[in-house]
């Protein structure tokens, strides 16, 4: 990979006379070679990449949610059945992996590695870790929905490994066992599984659960306390949410402990 130019974290051109120069050794020892790969393969070539271990302490932070996810799924994968979940949020989910295939493959093809890596990034710490697992945290035994929480992490690793090869191949090693993550075919994407309509839906349905939880927090007032009803008002224009929201309802009453919306 080339980039405009490689400067320190600050902006500032690296001069061994400065002592701002970070060398290859001092580096990969300090914080890793996948951090400094995720460094490199996050950034747009046009511009400069502003390289240093501050930067470096913030991917390891996404490094540990990852491999945190890898000790979940593990847990969580004892009685996989050979069918997925039919459940909204694993609908969701599902029509979200094959999304990610699809763009992760265009962008790579084009050349965009910087995009494609913002894309694995973005679902596997927001729409796997921050949602998905949260929305199924109760039904974790029912062995489809298991199913669908390590096949989805599966394909989501493979689409990682060409970026993160040695924290991949741990994880493939720790919870799937293949002979090498860098030996699976690149993940095939499903369009039967793209669900756009439900992918709105969600994003709609996760905004309402946040409003409900923020006026919790506002009147403190927990969630493990059960409230009969919410109202929830819509401008005009955006009338249409209902509809849209109305396969999601019972997901939305079940995270925020309501009765009637």
């Amino acid at each position: 990979l080339s980039y405009e130019e490689v400067r320190d974290e600050k902006g500032e051109p690296m001069h061994k006379s400065r002592g701002n120069a970070i060398w290859f050794n001092e580096a990969v020892e300090k914080m890793g070679a996948d951090v400094m790969r995720w460094q490199y393969c996050s950034q747009n070539p046009q511009f400069n990449l502003n390289f240093g271990y501050g930067p470096g302490k913030e991917i390891q932070r996404y490094l540990l949610v990852i491999l945190n996810l890898a000790n979940y799924v593990k847990q969580n994968s004892k009685n996989l059945s050979k069918e997925y979940s039919k459940d909204p949020a694993s609908l969701w989910i599902l029509s979200r992996i094959e999304n990610l295939k699809l763009n992760v493959t265009n962008y790579l093809d084009a050349l965009e590695y910087h995009k494609a890596l913002e894309e694995i990034k973005n679902f596997l710490l927001f729409d796997f870790s921050k949602t998905y697992i949260h929305f199924i945290r109760d039904d974790l035994d029912d062995g489809k929905v298991q199913k669908v929480l390590h096949s989805v992490y599966l394909d989501a690793i493979t689409l990682l490994a060409p970026f993160l090869p040695f924290l991949t191949e741990k994880i493939n090693l720790d919870v799937y066992e293949k002979e090498s993550i860098h030996l699976q075919s690149w993940p095939k994407v499903n369009k039967k599984l793209i669900n756009e309509k439900l992918e709105t839906a969600m994003t709609y349905s996760n905004e309402i659960i946040q409003g409900i939880m923020a006026a919790r927090d506002k009147v403190k007032i927990g969630v493990r306390w059960p409230l009969k009803k919410a109202t929830i008002n819509l401008q005009k224009e955006n009338e249409k949410i209902k509809k849209k929201i109305k396969p999601l309802i019972e997901l939305i009453l079940r995270q925020t402990n309501i009765k009637e919306i």
